[in-house]
């Protein structure tokens, strides 16, 4: 079977990964909680995806891949360990949670196809880092696409959640004095 030419493809691959050195290898991921440093190990795709492929909160991701993961918790209000997990999800896979998230998930949904072609492509999640797996990933999904699905696909993955929007819009917002500021020249 041979390979497609990615240089001749017609596929538009998005760069969501923000941070390509997060593809290179599993590796650790040290923050700080109450003034402790924790320190998430570095581990292979298949270890977060344990995690990410079945129900799952932002508790059980600290508490799965972290050996003292319970003390992060208890150190932490529900909404905080929230924003750190998706802060630490963001970490591991060099793009923004929530476009993270729905690729496992629409991997997760295809595995019929996905996970077969993810043998034969050699992808193999035991040796990967999360950030290079969802790469892989990406790419084989929108080969095996019909083109016409693409842009919706893409768009439907970047499209930030309606909380992220409205912080966004928050940052964004002008007070009326530095509005005027602006018009004083």
């Amino acid at each position: 079977m041979s390979q497609p030419d990615v240089a001749s493809s017609s596929i538009q691959v998005p760069q969501f990964n923000r941070n390509p050195v997060r593809s290179l290898r599993p590796a650790p991921i040290p923050f700080t909680v109450a003034g402790l440093d924790f320190e998430i190990p570095a581990l292979p795709a298949a270890d977060w995806l344990n995690t990410f492929m079945q129900d799952w909160t932002p508790d059980d991701v600290l508490l799965d891949l972290l050996d003292n993961g319970v003390d992060v918790v208890f150190k932490l209000e529900p909404d905080q360990v929230e924003d750190l997990v998706m802060d630490i999800i963001e970490e591991a896979t060099g793009r923004d949670w929530w476009v993270a998230l729905r690729l496992i998930g629409a991997v997760q949904g295809g595995w019929h196809i996905l996970g077969a072609e993810m043998v034969l492509q050699n992808v193999d999640p035991e040796k990967l880092s999360l950030a290079s797996w969802l790469d892989a990933m990406t790419l084989v999904m929108l080969r095996l696409m019909d083109k016409d699905n693409v842009t919706m696909f893409v768009s439907q993955l970047e499209m930030p959640p309606v909380k992220v929007r409205a912080e966004v819009m928050e940052e964004m917002e002008m007070s009326q004095d530095q509005f005027m500021s602006l018009m004083r020249g």
